[in-house]
């Protein structure tokens, strides 16, 4: 029997990508997510991750975008064929996950990635953003423009 075990450190690089999907009549939760691993000679490395159902809902739930995780799994490959050319994709399956952060700092990265979605408050003092403006602004006569 040959060991697949694989245990590192390191950030969240992205934004989760956290799915519910339907398998058989079962609902199943699934988060792909990329973590960047810092080694020697300061070279990043990116490892894909994914999640399933618990370790899904916990890293959506407890993680966001630049937090510290410790990740146990296995190494997977799954391969593919599209029009005759192979393609491989490799990713580590989370087994288990640690949070290597305190509540605190999570909170305050969760505030500062919601305040850069929305950096001058709109949303949450009512005031739409630059999508809720209308279609027509008033001007549909074309023999206006100078053109």
């Amino acid at each position: 029997m040959d060991l697949n075990k694989v245990i590192i450190t390191g950030y969240l690089a992205n934004e989760h990508n956290f799915k519910e999907i339907e398998k058989g009549d079962k609902k199943q939760k699934v988060l792909n997510n990329v973590v960047l691993i810092n080694g020697y000679n300061d070279k990043t490395t990116p490892i894909k991750i994914t999640a399933w159902n618990k370790y899904a809902n916990a890293l959506n739930n407890g993680t966001v975008k630049g937090s510290r995780v410790l990740i146990e799994g296995s190494w997977e490959v799954n391969q593919r064929e599209v029009n005759g050319q192979t393609y491989y994709n490799n990713y580590l399956l989370v087994q288990n996950v640690t949070f290597l952060e305190n509540k605190q700092t999570f909170e305050s990265k969760k505030s500062k990635l919601e305040s850069e979605k929305d950096p001058f408050g709109n949303i949450a003092a009512g005031k739409g953003t630059i999508y809720d403006m209308p279609e027509n602004l008033g001007n549909d006569n074309e023999e206006d423009y100078p053109f």
